[in-house]
């Protein structure tokens, strides 16, 4: 599954098309979206630890706040399948089977780690120094 799949008509979900939604979102300020993509990859990695303490302490309500305080960020950089994922957990807290939502928490770290590659792929194609 494509985690960066967008659920905008045809969008580019490559880390061609993300970055450059970021661009756009940021009216083609690079420093402007480095700093807000970074911001949010600093910010998802506690929300994502905060997502697995709460899945291990079985706290659907924690769960469900620290889900969807992360697929904000994560739609809000365009990452609108992360987003889609995270949204899912947070619907799905209060009723789910813990054993489903662990399945589902577990895979969030790769899937963060996987992102953020596409995003620094995406920034080192377009002449960023970091």
């Amino acid at each position: 599954m494509d985690v960066n799949r967008q659920n905008k008509g045809d969008a580019d979900s490559t880390a061609a098309g993300i970055g450059k939604e970021l661009l756009e979102t940021m009216d083609g300020d690079r420093d402007e979206a480095r700093r807000l993509a970074d911001m949010f990859f600093e910010q998802a990695e506690k929300q994502i630890g905060d997502i697995e303490i709460a899945t291990e302490a079985r706290d659907r309500e924690s769960l469900a706040a620290a889900a969807h305080k992360c697929a904000g960020g994560a739609a809000a950089c365009g990452l609108y399948g992360l987003s889609d994922s995270l949204r899912a957990i947070e619907n799905r807290a209060s009723e789910a089977d813990w054993s489903d939502l662990e399945r589902e928490t577990q895979t969030l770290p790769e899937t963060l780690r996987a992102t953020r590659e596409e995003m620094e792929l995406f920034f080192a194609e377009n002449g960023d120094a970091q």
